[in-house]
């Protein structure tokens, strides 16, 4: 996804007044954290794209832009000579904020300002709950029903949107306002809606729902048929990740487990990246040191023209036929472990490849 750039400007805070005029319909983000050295670069990025740089003068910096879209998540990233972590995510708006925090507590930063941000964190924490997966699901739909006119709603609704049927989507869409309905994830909302109307790909329950065959490219450079990948193991998990997406890779322990415990009796992992960065794309895979097949999405882009993601991870798990058997996605991963203690996922995404391999 791409952003309007407008300013990519360090400014420095001095003690003497000094007045900043924020872009008109634009944002300003002002902030401090304890022990940051002064004349540190400060990044404000979502994947690949940078909205905002700024330099520091002794602890503190600003940042001003603008979010096309209004409103939409990102990470504050840091110098590497004083972290590789990127903070935990912000929820940024066209407004006036507020960002406070500390090296020693880092990543977690206090944002104010934004009231995306503050929803945000709310479901964050029905998602960190003891609540069921039904209960959860409750909560984020009372949660769009409640607020149409929340710029974050779009994006929560695409979060939960493998769990629900296209036309509970469409009547929870349909109750936003305009104004959350212009937002980006509105609009890719409204685009995923339309693409569902000629394929329900997601619809599990349809015992003739097959995956589109598609093409990748290996590691190797080769280009390859997603169909002929599957056909070789009775189940595969198709993993839709990248190398930036924090979520994503938590989630490679808990693959590597399934992977590891299941692969000899026939179940297999594909790792598809929708990285733009072949470098970046490959070292992650290096870093992770997994043994499946991984493959970039940049032949047909399946991610947006044939399955309409609009966040990652997503998971969709087919059989040797292609048949899909789950699909979903998924914004907090490991939530609990089994008896066993083996993580699973919000899906029992372990628990599930585990019956299938025993039936």
């Amino acid at each position: 996804m791409h952003f309007l750039l407008l300013f990519m400007s360090a400014i420095l805070l001095c003690c003497t007044p000094v007045c900043i005029a924020q872009q008109p319909g634009g944002f300003t983000l002002k902030g401090r954290i304890v022990d940051l050295p002064t004349n540190s670069k400060l990044y404000l990025v979502q994947d690949t794209d940078t909205l905002a740089i700024a330099t520091s003068q002794g602890e503190s910096f600003l940042f001003i832009g603008h979010i096309d879209g209004q409103a939409n998540y990102y990470f504050l990233k840091l110098d590497t000579s004083i972290t590789n972590k990127g903070s935990e995510a912000l929820w940024l708006t066209n407004k006036n904020m507020e960002l406070t925090g500390t090296l020693k507590t880092w990543p977690k930063l206090e944002l104010s300002g934004s009231a995306e941000h503050l929803e945000y964190k709310k479901m964050m924490k029905i998602s960190d709950s003891s609540l069921t997966k039904e209960e959860k699901l409750l909560e984020y739909k009372k949660f769009v029903l409640h607020n149409p006119n929340s710029l974050y709603a779009p994006h929560l609704l695409t979060r939960i949107s493998g769990l629900l049927s296209s036309e509970e989507i469409s009547i929870l869409y349909s109750g936003l306002t305009e104004k959350a309905k212009a937002s980006h994830y509105g609009e890719l909302l409204h685009n995923n809606i339309k693409g569902s109307k000629s394929s329900n790909w997601n619809d599990t329950s349809n015992d003739i729902t097959y995956i589109q065959d598609f093409t990748i490219t290996d590691t190797n450079g080769s280009k390859r048929s997603i169909l002929d990948i599957a056909k070789n193991s009775q189940y595969t998990l198709i993993d839709f990740w990248a190398s930036w997406c924090a979520p994503c890779r938590s989630a490679i322990p808990l693959l590597k487990k399934a992977y590891e415990d299941f692969h000899p009796k026939g179940f297999n992992i594909l790792g598809i990246s929708i990285d733009k960065n072949k470098e970046k794309w490959q070292e992650a895979v290096k870093i992770d040191s997994t043994k499946w097949v991984h493959g970039l999405d940049n032949v047909q882009e399946a991610n947006k023209y044939i399955f309409g993601l609009s966040a990652i991870p997503a998971y969709i798990l087919v059989d040797k036929n292609g048949k899909i058997i789950r699909s979903t996605y998924i914004s907090k991963t490991v939530t609990q472990t089994n008896q066993n203690n083996l993580p699973i996922t919000d899906l029992n995404l372990y628990q599930t490849i585990a019956e299938l391999i025993q039936q």
